[in-house]
């Protein structure tokens, strides 16, 4: 029986080995063992590069492997399924309880890992392997008590700016809309990462419209812009007019300005501020709003990734 459990678990630490290398290799080609959309979203949460983990679940697996053959180092084995039993309690409980994806690679992984520490609850050093699921639930449990889930983007009241404290367009979006004397509420998009995940989109700054039965999306600043612009023309006016206006010459200046405008273009009369305002307003700032701009729109001028 003990022989049995022994090549048991030396083919499933081979089959370990080979998975993860597996993993480490397409992923170094630039492809991917698991393509399924939950295990691209455990990806976007990564703060190191996929190939990092896959190496480390190698390497775990390779220690494994050792240990196991070498009668010397047999004593490390049981230690060493413990620690990464406690780890996997983490990684699924990420996964159930934080962004509500499963990750087949990760799965598969973790399944490999339990059925070693269960073939080696009927051997020797018992102890560790129990401590080891013991840790498993332990931090999956606590992962799901202590989640905090991504703050809900309410219905109705002010649109809504997504928005990131290290990109110059929010910001500049968040200038025009204050100057604009337009009340947008704010949400930093480490709280809304869920979300923007399952939305596709990996650009700020991200605006929502948000009226009781509907929301439009649109990215850009740019684009964002030209919406609240239209939204709120008449706090557009007053934020465009210092700017377009122009300034008043003396009057024995003023001739000269005009003469020299018209041999540029003599086609085309010469225009006084109030006809300069409304032509920038209606270039920059379109005041109609068609279908097109009531759906998602991707373009990428005016954000950061």
């Amino acid at each position: 029986m003990g022989n049995i459990l022994a090549s048991l678990t030396r083919i499933l630490i081979a089959c370990g080995c080979l998975v993860t290398a597996a993993a480490m290799g397409l992923s170094l080609s630039g492809s991917s063992l698991c393509s399924s959309g939950g295990c691209k979203i455990v990806e976007d949460y990564l703060s190191v590069d996929p190939i990092f983990m896959y190496a480390l679940g190698f390497l775990f697996f390779c220690l494994l492997f050792v240990a196991e053959h070498k009668e010397k180092l047999r004593q490390y084995g049981p230690p060493l399924l413990m620690f990464a039993l406690a780890v996997e309690g983490y990684l699924v409980g990420f996964q159930l309880f934080v962004i509500h994806a499963v990750c087949f690679l990760c799965v598969t992984v973790a399944l490999i890992v339990v059925t070693i520490g269960l073939l080696k609850l009927f051997g020797e050093s018992r102890r560790p392997i129990i401590n080891g699921f013991l840790l498993l639930m332990l931090t999956c449990s606590l992962v799901g008590f202590i989640n905090i889930p991504s703050a809900p983007i309410p219905s109705g009241g002010h649109d809504v700016l997504i928005y990131s404290k290290e990109c110059p367009h929010c910001e500049e979006v968040i200038r025009f809309s204050k100057k604009s004397g337009i009340q947008l509420t704010l949400y930093e998009v480490n709280k809304v990462r869920n979300m923007m995940v399952w939305l596709g989109i990996d650009a700020v700054p991200v605006l929502i419209c948000n009226d009781a039965t509907d929301k439009k999306i649109y990215i850009g600043s740019t684009k964002i812009e030209k919406v609240l612009a239209a939204k709120y023309g008449h706090h557009a006016y007053e934020v465009l007019k210092p700017i377009a206006s122009p300034p008043k010459a003396p009057p024995q200046l003023k001739h000269k300005a005009v003469t020299k405008r018209s041999e540029k273009k003599s086609e085309a009369p010469a225009a006084d501020g109030h006809d300069i305002l409304k032509n920038t307003e209606e270039s920059v700032f379109p005041l109609e709003e068609n279908d097109a701009t009531c759906s998602t729109n991707r373009e990428t001028d005016g954000t950061c990734k």
